[in-house]
């Protein structure tokens, strides 16, 4: 009988974040996106809206890293990924005899 070698188990999960305010605090992501998705849930996105503290960390070599720390307060807009800010909604302005539709 021939010995075999064994499977190679799976890579450890590249990215994790930290996020106080969720259960389990600690969870890990495979892709980037993953974790921008998870932090992202736990800020809100109106213009204005401040992020509460948030981890995200990368896996160096056999241990995880700080990538980004995001301080409490940290305005949506200063995130460092691109945060879609939902502007409120505005009716669209049919063409009437006001002063700005009969300027042209």
């Amino acid at each position: 009988m021939t010995a075999r070698t064994p499977p190679e188990p799976p890579k450890p999960p590249q990215y994790m974040s930290y996020i106080q305010q969720r259960s389990p605090q600690f969870k890990t992501h495979k892709q980037s996106n993953h974790l921008k998705s998870a932090l992202g849930a736990y800020i809100p996105s109106r213009p204005g809206a401040t992020a509460p503290e948030l981890w995200a960390y990368e896996l160096k070599g056999d241990k995880y890293e700080v990538m980004w720390h995001i301080k409490s307060g940290t305005k949506i807009e200063d995130l460092p990924w691109s945060k879609h800010v939902y502007q409120p909604y505005v009716k669209p302005h049919v063409p009437c005899n006001c002063p700005n539709c009969s300027k042209s």
